[in-house]
């Protein structure tokens, strides 16, 4: 029952809030309207509890053929005349014509005078002033809004989250309600609505220190005190000394009440500070540590600001009031810059994602403001001291000085911004800059290293050391399967580049993924898979390695000694490495892919030397044949592969042939063949002793059962193998799935083909082989070939073609076979022009002489 009425309470005080600040927002905005068009005077009086009226700040360009007042000096006016000058300076902001001009006495000392002050135009800087602080007061009351009911719809029945909508709720309201910005009674226009609710949220809105430590109370845990006695300690300790001086102040309307009640405000702000920073110190959990380091970062600036400017102006009223409007306004919109901070820092903690890159933003945001605030005032003081003090007890009137030294001040602030924050972190942060040293030495080792072994060892053993971390595991990217490896356990982590963890990775800019804020944040989908392995690798943070948008690994950093967390300062520093290591990762990369190729094509080097040497670099006497060959790789090393073996007096074989793909598997597979089919040529011959040996059918289906054994599923091997007896004039022939040999008799007779044999080799086992016999005469050409002749490609990817063969080998049969093969590749060379050979190139002549 009671959080369903807690429940009720809280969604009616933020729908108030919202309609609130939303009316706030259109009045105030009509308001500056009227007032930027309006005439205004520069000068400033004060009415007092008994009605005297007092100059407070005086701008000589606002009077006009009168003499000038003082501040402190008192205005005379008449009371009972409705043009009397109290009525006017009660109306004097609602929006006078410009020229406006408003006569009255005044006493200065024990003489009385008049002076005329005429309304004139807002300058440029207090418009722009008002419309800056004016839009940073309302975005921090809409960003208490957002963050109070987002928190609300997320969890409705939490005590915390209801504690942290109320606080909300009410600074929402103290940024809209209890803090005017404007001229004391102008009013753009008037909405009635707001005239009623202004009563209701104004108590509210000084609840925001209730609200406060009542939240300190429940974040990021429950006090014991709380847990034990939660009607009492709430009762007690919050609201009813709020409940107390609210109705003395009710019974008794005076300003001593209003000032107890801000020192209330402020202690039980106070209170929570020290219930939070406490929470902080005996946290153990490092999420939890960070979460209440964040919020204390994010509110204290903030609060703090706010409540030592209600101090100072509390306690030092008139010192405070003479600061100028223009100055005051600058201190306020400073404050409610701070206060933006709150917001922020309160979505993050409750969301458990990305605390430390947001702490780390608003750390370097508040120093920076502060800075900047720090070195303006010096700069201004500087100047001041030169143009009033300096020059005039010189008696020199002329203001150039002042002005050259405000251009080298100008000039200077950023590089003296930059040296004075650079000193302060060292002297107050010595171990970051231990840290940045170390990781520069180390980078600027990074070129020295030959190898990727010794590269990550080192740079693993640098970040143990410095960080003081249990272990560092560096996984890189694997472009061929898309796989994420050890670099040196090669072991895998089940993650690839669509799943969550990685896309995310890709995004990180300038704070590395924190796995615990991953895991209970639950605002990335991991796989049980995925989650178990992180947990199982005991990892604290990932850092991405990247390089020019490209993801090259990760590396995956253990906790700290002790159970230390890591700060938002490490952080940044470790990102920046991280983007430095992916670069040198990647040169050390190409370095070594370098080195590689260059191993490779040595070895491929030799390689080709070798298989050269394996074809016949000579031709051996062949009786009765003139025989010519060629042979082109396409790469370094071919699977292209022809042979001649003189068997005896009248036998020559001629081989050739052709294995699927190119390159060192295929060099390789045609060496095993031209092994293979040397070895059964010669077991053939001395077991036959001569012509009674095995037949070549027996000799293919012999090497195809070798093939298929010995070789991987899909590597096939087109073959072809003929013997020509020169005491017979035969040419006994096998064709196992290879170009069909051309035999040409005559220009005037049809070229024959020879197609005897059988299934290409290593597709099939005990595969038999049909031998085929053709007669030769004296003259005819046998022209054997792969398809690197026939379907060589031209820049259109028309190929060779065997009629283009057949019709240069007619035209040129009584040439000598060398010159036939050389018009064949300078006719061939001239069809594809510029076109690479994409297959090796192998051709054979034989001539019957």
């Amino acid at each position: 029952m009671l959080k369903k009425v807690l429940k009720i309470i809280v969604l009616a005080v933020g729908i108030l809030s919202v309609v609130t600040t939303v009316l706030f927002i259109v009045d105030d905005l009509s308001t500056i309207m009227v007032w930027s068009s309006s005439g205004v005077p520069q000068s400033s009086f004060t009415i007092n509890e008994d009605s005297t009226i007092i100059v407070n700040h005086v701008d000589s360009l606002d009077y006009i053929n009168s003499t000038i007042p003082d501040s402190g000096d008192l205005v005379i006016a008449d009371i009972d005349t409705t043009t009397g000058f109290r009525l006017e300076l009660r109306n004097i902001y609602r929006g006078m014509p410009i020229g406006t001009e408003l006569i009255f006495d005044y006493v200065h000392g024990e003489d009385t005078l008049t002076a005329v002050l005429k309304t004139r135009p807002a300058s440029n800087t207090d418009k722009l002033s008002n419309i800056i602080i004016e839009t940073l007061r309302f975005l921090g009351a809409i960003g208490f809004l957002l963050v109070g009911l987002w928190a609300f719809i997320k969890r409705p029945n939490a005590g915390a989250i209801y504690a942290l909508s109320l606080f909300s709720f009410s600074m929402a309201g103290f940024l809209t309600a209890s803090v005017s910005i404007s001229f004391d009674g102008m009013r753009g226009m008037d909405i009635l609505l707001l005239d009623y609710l202004q009563p209701v949220i104004r108590p509210i809105s000084i609840l925001f220190g209730a609200f406060w430590l009542n939240l300190n109370f429940l974040f990021p845990k429950p006090l014991k005190l709380v847990e034990k006695h939660p009607f009492l300690s709430h009762l007690t300790l919050i609201y009813l000394p709020v409940v107390i001086v609210a109705a003395l102040t009710i019974v008794f309307p005076t300003s001593i009440w209003a000032t107890l009640t801000t020192i209330l405000i402020m202690a039980q702000v106070w209170g929570g500070f020290i219930i939070l920073s406490r929470n902080y110190a005996k946290a153990k959990d490092p999420l939890e540590k960070r979460q209440t380091r964040l919020v204390l970062w994010g509110s204290g600036a903030g609060l703090s600001g706010l409540f030592l400017m209600a101090l100072i102006a509390l306690v030092f009223k008139d010192w405070f009031a003479g600061l100028g409007y223009t100055v005051i306004l600058g201190i306020i919109s400073f404050i409610f810059l701070l206060l933006l901070m709150i917001p922020i820092s309160f979505a993050y903690a409750f969301g458990k994602y990305r605390l430390l890159e947001v702490e780390g933003k608003l750390r370097r945001g508040t120093r920076f403001a502060f800075l900047t605030v720090l070195l303006l005032v010096v700069f201004y003081v500087a100047i001041y001291f030169i143009s009033e003090t300096l020059l005039d007890s010189f008696n020199i009137e002329s203001r150039a000085p002042a002005l050259a030294l405000a251009l080298l001040l100008a000039i200077g602030f950023t590089p003296a911004q930059r040296k004075i924050q650079g000193f302060a972190e060292r002297k107050m942060y010595p171990e970051r800059n231990r840290l940045r040293e170390m990781l520069r030495d180390f980078l600027s080792q990074a070129v020295t290293y030959a190898d990727k072994t010794s590269f990550w060892n080192d740079m693993e053993n640098h970040l143990k050391d410095v960080l003081k971390i249990e272990a560092v595991n560096t996984y890189l990217y694997n472009e061929q399967d898309g796989t994420f490896y050890h670099w040196r356990k090669m072991t895998q982590a089940p993650f690839d580049q669509e799943r969550p963890f990685i896309r995310t990775l890709y995004g990180l800019k300038t704070c590395p993924l924190m796995m615990d804020e991953v895991l209970q944040s639950k605002r990335m989908e991991l796989s049980d898979e995925e989650k178990a392995w992180l947990q199982q690798q005991n990892i604290a943070l990932v850092l991405p390695l990247e390089t020019r948008s490209k993801l090259v690994g990760f590396i995956g950093l253990g906790f700290k000694a002790e159970r230390d967390d890591y700060n938002a300062e490490e952080c940044s520093i470790l990102m920046s490495l991280a983007s430095q290591i992916g670069v040198a990762s990647e040169n050390l990369q190409l370095l070594e892919d370098n080195i590689e190729k260059n191993r490779l094509e040595k070895e491929l080097g030799m390689a080709r030397s070798v298989q050269q040497g394996l074809l016949p670099g000579q031709i051996p006497e062949t009786p009765g044949l003139e025989i010519a060959a060629q042979s082109k790789f396409c790469l370094e090393v071919a699977g292209d592969y022809y042979d001649v073996i003189n068997i005896d007096e009248h036998r020559t074989v001629v081989a050739i042939g052709d294995v699927s793909g190119k390159g060192a598997a295929a060099a390789l597979m045609m060496s095993n063949i031209q092994a293979s089919f040397r070895t059964a040529v010669g077991l053939g011959t001395k077991t036959g002793g001569g012509k009674e040996g095995a037949s070549i059918a027996d000799i293919v289906y012999r090497i195809n059962n070798l093939i298929h054994s010995n070789t991987p599923p899909g590597q096939f091997i087109t073959f072809f193998v003929g013997v020509y007896d020169s005491s017979e004039s035969l040419f006994t022939y096998v064709n196992a799935g290879h170009n069909l040999p051309m035999v040409f008799r005559g220009a005037d007779q049809p070229v024959e083909l020879l197609d005897a044999g059988g299934l290409l080799l290593g597709a099939l086992p005990n595969m038999p082989y049909e031998q085929g016999t053709v007669k030769l005469a004296k003259g005819d050409i046998v022209f054997l070939y792969t398809d690197g002749v026939s379907e060589a490609e031209n820049s259109i990817e028309d190929m060779y073609g065997e009629e283009r063969i057949e019709k240069l080998i007619i035209a040129d049969l009584t040439l000598p076979t060398s010159e036939i093969l050389e018009k064949l590749e300078a006719d061939v060379n001239s069809f594809i022009g510029e076109v690479p050979l994409s297959d090796d190139y192998t051709a054979l002549v034989a001539r019957v002489i």
